[in-house]
């Protein structure tokens, strides 16, 4: 929540309340934001793979497909 993090002079619930967000859900949001899950992780890298790739190439879609299979596939996007 940008808002929050912007306005640290508001109380925090205050915020919440008037946006009508669950606190639990702003606290998840920030427990993610700090740590995060190995997926999202996988899928930081699996982004810099793919923009890297592309750089290179031509033809971004079947030529990062196939440089995907040649660097042992992607489980992720059913490449084998």
């Amino acid at each position: 929540m940008r808002f929050v993090k912007e306005h640290p002079q508001q109380p925090v619930e205050l915020v919440l309340r008037v946006l009508g967000i669950a606190s639990s859900t702003y606290y998840g949001w920030v427990e993610r934001a700090r740590n995060p899950s190995s997926w999202r992780l996988q899928d930081e890298q699996l982004l810099a793979e793919i923009v890297d790739i592309q750089i290179t190439a031509s033809t971004a879609q079947s030529i990062t497909e196939a440089t995907l299979r040649r660097r042992g596939g992607c489980p992720r996007l059913a490449l084998p």
